[in-house]
């Protein structure tokens, strides 16, 4: 029994998700698999992406003792059925769990042991009573393409019905390794389906799961495939409601809700009941809101009325946008005139975009609050790809667009038209009035005209989704809101976090309060990445020379400064801060347009933004200009050119190649 490069990755990625595993069980001594050079070399590659303060000679070992306890597995003890590896647990997994072994272990480690336990009930009911509260279960199981191996071959279902929330415990691994590369499984009771899965080669299931609270495994049986047991209870709610008792068959369905409350097919059934007895019931929308947030591919919702427009057909190509490498809708009603000319001009959501590209790392997976119509969403989904990021808006119109520009795209992104905000506000809030209007700018939570429209959207605590979603990044630009999610959302989970600060709402020294808290809470301003009112921060960042909220408000300044033409303070204020922002490529070209203003030679700063790595549409158009003011037809024709590869639809473009045509 050994660790492979997928065992071993897989370890490091549960200690990232669940910290120092504690006291730990492992279920037969495992082997550090390195046969050579190149084996160890490919270890530390991986080490050094989780855990870079690490070296492999820190684990390297013949068994996994060293590198179990380098992720804080103290005290370890293996479990086998016999002492010839040396375990100090022996017990045979086809029996029952003796008692005394009942919640001992703060973390139980599967590697490939139970795929040779020919019990195998019996054996998972023994693991998931093994751990103790607080505690965790994590597994790597044979999937598919090697038989003969051990007795069985595992379903990820088997994992999602045994570590359930009805047994105390709540998912938070469930990936398929195939192919050099982990890949989301998703639970089929949440699908409201089953989700065959087919590979050609050799697979992994990976699980891990925490135990949040003492309940009793299987205490009504073995488990039932979800598919079958919703199909079950449809069918005799149903079958209550044709014999004349719609009671009878609510009863059913809630009960069932309470068993599995992320079942779609329940929401579903529930809600036409309520509609067919009460046709203007508002909790029929409500549930199906849910259950298309969850399952939005159910073919059940196909036959239900959309609670928002459905996508038109494909969008012509001169209705779209190109915007570094994607591209958006340009011509809908929902678009505000200046939305679609910030769109052409390569503009929109420009800081946003920027941040992301410089902040997101392989890996991560991200929660967004505020998607729009999905250009931020898009954006960092090219990045770290569509099943990393998990989208929230709570617009019912826009989102059609967002679903359309990732579907043209070819990004699954999963956009969910529900209000994910701090528990303490979900609980008490279950579902708000958002106030729509055809310009999606303009709709908000608060009713400032007649001309809005109120449209009912549930809510969901933004904390669970963190957990559910894996989520170590947190992007958000709801306006006014930010309050809210910074003061009273735990954010623990969470490594890094992006958001748009609205100081003309807030005010400056709420802003300010705010940079200051997430400081207190170990959440560093990231000097490179604070982008006027986009900022990020992130654990671990090197503090500058004066604290995170006065850099904030010297920036915000500083452009205030500028925008109002007041160049000589706006100068002044950029050298107050020329130590803190030496790396940020978007506050080095602001000081290129100061320098300009000023009547000095701005082109240094500006080349030292590019240098940087900047995308800006505006940078370019300023090189452009600059070169051209110099007379420097050949690099003026660069910046052009590195413009138009950026931003091919640009408006500026036509103009700046004719000045170049103009120069002798």
């Amino acid at each position: 029994m050994g660790i492979d490069l997928a065992a071993f990755e897989f370890l490091l990625k549960a200690h990232r998700e669940f910290g120092d595993f504690g006291s730990t069980l492992v279920l037969g001594r495992q082997r550090l698999l390195v046969r050579n050079d190149a084996d160890k070399a490919r270890l530390a590659a991986v080490l050094q992406r989780y855990r870079p303060d690490m070296a492999m000679d820190d684990v390297l070992d013949d068994y996994v003792d060293r590198f179990i306890g380098a992720l804080g597995g103290n005290p370890y003890q293996v479990m086998d059925n016999s002492a010839y590896e040396g375990a100090e647990v022996i017990h045979d997994l086809n029996d029952p769990l003796p008692e005394a072994l009942h919640g001992r272990f703060d973390t139980v480690i599967d590697i490939g042991t139970l795929e040779h336990v020919f019990n195998i009930g019996t054996a998972m009911k023994s693991m998931a009573q093994a751990v103790r509260i607080g505690g965790q279960f994590l597994c790597l199981n044979i999937a598919n393409n090697h038989l003969g191996h051990g007795f069985w071959q595992f379903s990820p279902e088997v994992f999602f019905r045994t570590f359930a929330p009805v047994h105390g415990y709540e998912p938070r691994l469930a990936e398929l390794h195939h192919g050099g590369g982990f890949h989301p499984l998703r639970d089929p009771e949440e699908a409201g389906r089953r989700l065959p899965i087919k590979t050609p080669g050799y697979t992994y299931v990976i699980f891990g799961a925490r135990r949040t609270a003492e309940a009793a495994i299987f205490p009504d049986g073995w488990p039932v495939q979800a598919d079958y047991v919703a199909a079950w209870t449809v069918f005799l709610a149903r079958r209550a409601e044709r014999e004349g008792d719609p009671g009878k068959a609510e009863s059913i369905l809630r009960e069932a809700l309470g068993k599995a409350p992320r079942n779609p097919v329940y929401m579903m059934t529930l809600a036409g009941l309520l509609k067919r007895a009460d046709p203007g019931g508002a909790e029929a929308g409500t549930l199906l809101a849910r259950a298309r947030d969850l399952a939005p591919d159910h073919p059940g919702l196909a036959a239900e009325e959309p609670l928002s427009p459905a996508p038109a057909a494909a969008v012509p190509a001169n209705e779209r946008v190109a915007v570094a490498a994607l591209e958006f809708v340009l011509k809908d009603p929902l678009i505000p005139e200046k939305t679609a000319d910030a769109l052409l001009r390569g503009r929109y959501e420009f800081k946003e975009r920027e941040v992301a590209r410089r902040l997101l790392k392989p890996g991560d997976r991200v929660i967004e609050l505020g998607a729009g119509m999905g250009v931020v969403s898009l954006t960092m989904a090219r990045l770290i790809g569509g099943e990393a990021v998990r989208s929230f808006e709570a617009n019912p119109k826009i989102i059609v667009l967002a679903r359309e520009n990732a579907r043209h795209n070819g990004l699954p992104v999963t956009f969910h038209n529900v209000i994910a905000s701090p528990r303490q506000v979900a609980e008490a809030t279950p579902h708000i009035d958002f106030f729509v209007l055809n310009s999606f700018e303009a709709s908000s939570t608060r009713r400032v005209s007649d001309a809005q429209t109120p449209v009912r959207i549930p809510t969901t605590p933004l904390e669970d989704e963190i957990a559910r979603h894996r989520a170590n990044v947190l992007v958000f630009d709801i306006e006014g809101f930010e309050t809210e999610i910074i003061e009273k959302t735990d954010l623990s989970a969470v490594e890094r976090v992006m958001f748009e600060i609205h100081p003309k709402i807030l005010g400056a020294e709420t802003c300010m309060a705010l940079v200051d808290r997430l400081e207190a809470h170990g959440l560093m301003l990231r000097r490179d990445l604070a982008f006027g009112d986009v900022i990020a921060f992130e654990r671990g960042a090197t503090p500058g020379t004066m604290p995170g909220s006065a850099l904030f408000k010297a920036l915000l300044d500083m452009e205030t400064a500028a925008l109002g033409g007041d160049w000589a303070r706006a100068g002044d204020i950029a050298a107050s801060i020329e130590e803190d922002v030496v790396d940020n490529a978007y506050v080095q070209f602001r000081i290129s347009q100061i320098e300009a203003a000023l009547g000095r030679d701005g082109l240094e700063r500006a080349l030292r933004a590019e240098a940087l790595g900047s995308e800006d549409f505006l940078l370019f158009n300023h090189l452009a200009l600059l070169h051209l003011g110099r007379g420097d037809l050949q690099r003026a024709e660069m910046a052009t050119d590195r413009l138009e590869a950026l931003f091919p639809t640009s408006l500026a473009i036509e103009g700046l190649r004719a000045q170049i045509g103009r120069l002798p």
